[in-house]
């Protein structure tokens, strides 16, 4: 083992102006355990190369030779734009050597010790490393030997790693070397300090080694002498990151300590992952400045405005992405009704993302069959690893057939393979009505696929236009690399509208045009991510997503302007960025011509017409949405809250009802029905059960805390049956109370306390809500729900006339085109 690469070898170098093959040396440039680099002339194709030597001294060592030999072919066999790239391998007088690219920079070394990076640089450069590690690792290589020195930062700012000539590549033979372990110690994993087998897993480690270096200009665990360095490595924790810089941000923190965690099932598991929470960090420090943390709450947009003797503003989540178990449907016409099941993943327990993304493709592209009802994937999806029977699933989401099968992905060749088997079974008799087994190269998925859908017509006796089989057979991508991350940017993506979740399916959208820049389908589906992220975290004038958003989709369009997917997008950021409906409606019914079974357009269009004001065609849209995606509590949530908009709760809570029924952890569905009870008659306790009830399975503290509108959850409903005692209602308020809502403390008081039966100090509250809100008034507010909150002010202390004029003006300032939520 060696901490240096700077190194000098006792053997005698080559002069300048050598000629080796068709390479002439201009001079040394560097030397390492591993071998000396040169610079030299390519003379047939007029660039400059580095040369790397092994040491003739060491050239007779049969095992050191061999792991040169295999660092060339595991570098030459990459191609990532941040890993060198090797040229060609040959020998010069028994000396072997390979030629590279040449790259002008520094060494990541300087910039540990010499040349301070700011965060950013250092998570930009973080992130492409793990990209680069990400490649080599997917074509089972580990590098073994990560550390600053072997990574070079050029002129542009990009990072590259080389020196593999410790990797292991996957099949391939071990090779050790007697008496010692392979690596640079200050820079070793716990599993090759201890001699055990190293994975992908030992590479990050080392990369988080490297990270913690670039921060604190120090690797964590080196001390004053090797043995004290490897014990460090398996029993010290490293220091704290912010007694080396003062403006480290808490998630960096936490992505190095999880980085360099001694236990490698407690460490990022792929550098994919890494690469998502990375940007994460990057994303979020674009948008805040001096932000400690790139998860923060999610502010409210989707908002249902209610007054029952308060000024009470109801802001549900969103939307929520959980599925759970529902009660049985039926197919509501004759047309086939087809569910197709999540593809048993019968490979390695990683590649579950892939079998997952297989089965939502062929759902997609049946799904753009016309006369054929297809079950969407949301809902299909809660019946992996079930062990219910083909008639059971059919009854519960009203299918009359199942598809469902098996993926392998092989990785063990030279040229990835996949196997599918898939089989189409009629529910009502479990006759198997079709089946095959397709053993294909990997980019021949989408012939697989296009080839299962049209075999299901067949099977289903349906009819295709010839421009139909034409749409189905045209493959997204010819680039299987981007094809994967964008396979896992769709899995982040239906995991959740979780700000991790969006922001990680952004990432995995951008490494795969990272390798394919004319993949439209991912910029289309990158595009309506950001704009989801820009309408439920960015804070009003903030625009970074937004613009994302616009820049991703107008890139999509231009690549293919007859997409489904860009003018979904287009329609999407029209609705929730520009607030342009028609525009938005226009791109829905382009993306509807062939995007027949998708509940989720079905549900965009709905909001469209709820924020319209159109409730009977926004319901419409919504029922449909659930008769094509039965299990998805998202979509009762929305047709819910129409029907609450036209006061027609007792639909409302019937959908709410069922809210629960699928998901019964959601705190969105409590608070749903608690405003249902109240709007509908004022049942205080019907709205004190549903809190109680909400309590037992979620959480007495996370009830009380949940936050509406940016703060919490601050109604007369709230405290009215929370607690009969007036001394802790006062105690609870006090001890939450924030400063930029006073008034509705005081709001809030007045009303307890008139529950309570203590009229004379709710009057001094309502009293002091009246006094401070119309000093925001003299300020020019112009909020609808500050004259909302004044006029029940003065309703409660009988300025009648007063309060109908500040009604007025409230409603006047929530009108249709004003209020966006």
């Amino acid at each position: 083992m060696n901490e240096q690469d700077d190194r000098t070898q006792t053997h005698t170098g080559l002069p300048a102006g050598k000629i080796i093959g068709h390479y002439r040396i201009v001079e040394k440039i560097g030397a390492g355990g591993m071998g000396e680099v040169y610079l030299a002339e390519d003379l047939n194709l007029h660039r400059r190369v580095a040369l790397k030597f092994l040491p003739a001294g060491l050239s007779a060592d049969g095992e050191l030779r061999a792991r040169f030999i295999r660092e060339a072919r595991a570098a030459a066999s990459l191609n990532h734009p941040n890993i060198i790239h090797i040229y060609e391998v040959d020998e010069f007088k028994g000396r072997p050597y390979f030629a590279m690219e040449h790259v002008e920079g520094h060494s990541l070394h300087h910039y540990c010790h010499k040349e301070p990076l700011g965060i950013n640089q250092i998570v930009e450069i973080a992130v492409q490393l793990a990209q680069g590690l990400g490649e080599a690792h997917r074509a089972g290589i580990v590098h073994r030997d990560i550390k600053a020195t072997n990574i070079i930062v050029d002129k542009s700012g990009r990072a590259r790693i080389l020196d593999f000539g410790l990797a292991t590549v996957r099949g391939g033979e071990e090779l050790t070397r007697t008496g010692s372990t392979l690596g640079t110690v200050s820079y070793m994993s716990p599993e090759q300090v201890a001699g055990k087998d190293v994975d992908r897993r030992s590479d990050l480690f080392s990369l988080g080694i490297v990270l913690y270096e670039l921060i604190a200009s120090h690797t964590p665990f080196r001390r004053d002498n090797q043995g004290a360095t490897l014990k460090a490595i398996l029993s010290d924790s490293p220091e704290p990151l912010a007694r080396f810089k003062n403006d480290i941000p808490d998630w960096l923190q936490h992505i190095v300590s999880k980085l360099l965690e001694k236990d490698r099932e407690l460490r990022y598991q792929s550098a994919e992952d890494l690469v998502a929470d990375l940007k994460k960090l990057l994303y979020d420090s674009q948008q805040t400045a001096g932000a400690s943390s790139p998860v923060s709450r999610r502010k409210s947009r989707v908002g249902v405005y209610v007054g029952l003797a308060a000024a009470a503003v109801i802001v549900i989540a969103a939307a929520v992405w959980k599925f759970a178990a529902a009660p049985a449907t039926e197919a509501e016409n004759t047309q086939p009704v087809l569910a197709v099941l999540p593809f048993e993943n019968m490979g390695q327990a990683d590649d579950d993302y892939f079998a997952d993304g297989i089965t939502s493709e062929i759902t997609s592209r049946l799904g753009s069959i016309p006369g054929l009802k297809v079950i969407s994937r949301s809902s299909a999806m809660r019946y992996k690893g079930t062990t219910k029977s083909t008639r059971e699933i059919g009854r519960e989401l009203g299918a009359s057939y199942i598809l469902e099968g098996t993926i392998r992905w092989d990785k063990s060749g030279d040229v990835d393979q996949v196997r599918i088997t898939p089989q189409l079974v009629k529910v009502s008799d479990d006759y198997q009505m079709w089946s095959n087994n397709y053993q294909r190269d990997l980019k021949q998925i989408f012939e697989v696929q296009a080839n299962i859908a049209d075999q299901i017509v067949d099977a289903l006796g349906l009819t295709l236009l010839a421009s139909d089989s034409v749409r189905t057979a045209k493959p997204p991508t010819e680039n299987m690399t981007a094809y994967d991350f964008y396979l896992k940017g769709i899995e982040h993506a239906h995991r959740g509208l979780d700000q991790n979740d969006l922001l990680s399916a952004i990432a995995m959208f951008d490494s795969a045009l990272a390798y394919d820049s004319g993949f439209a389908l991912a910029w289309a589906q990158k595009s309506i991510n950001h704009t989801i992220y820009h309408f439920s975290y960015e804070t009003e004038g903030e625009e970074t997503h937004a613009k994302r958003a616009l820049s991703s989709l107008e890139k999509a369009l231009s690549l293919d302007p007859d997409l489904p997917a860009a003018h979904l997008a287009r329609g999407t950021y029209f609705n929730f960025v520009k607030r342009d409906y028609e525009t938005a409606l226009a791109e829905f019914m382009k993306a509807k011509s062939e995007m027949v079974n998708d509940p989720d357009l079905s549900e965009s269009i709905g909001i469209v017409k709820m924020r319209q004001g159109n409730w009977d065609e926004a319901i419409a849209n919504f029922e449909t949405a659930i008769s094509n995606d039965p299990l998805s509590v998202r979509h009762y949530f929305w047709a819910g809250v129409a029907y609450t908009f036209i006061r027609d709760y007792a639909k409302a809570d019937e959908y709410f009802t069922r809210f629960i029924s699928l998901d019964s952890t959601a705190i969105e569905s409590y608070f749903s029905r608690i405003f249902v009870c109240l709007l509908r008659d004022g049942d205080l306790e019907c709205a004190r059960r549903l809190f109680e009830e909400g309590s037992r399975r979620i959480g007495f503290a996370e009830m009380l805390t949940y936050e509406i509108g940016g703060t919490s959850f601050l109604s007369w409903c709230r405290y009215g049956f929370v607690d009969s005692s007036r001394s802790s209602v006062v105690s609870m308020l006090n001890d939450i109370r924030p400063e930029r809502n006073e008034f509705a403390i005081h709001l809030v008081l007045g009303q307890v306390y008139d529950i309570k039966g203590f009229p004379d100090s709710a009057r001094i509250h309502y009293d002091s809500s009246r006094i401070l809100l119309e000093k925001t008034v003299e300020r020019g507010a112009k909020d609808f729900d500050v004259y909302c909150a004044l006029g029940l002010s003065y309703a409660y202390l009988g300025m009648a006339d007063k309060a109908v004029e500040a009604g007025l003006k409230g409603e006047e300032l929530m009108s249709i085109d004003d209020c966006h939520w």
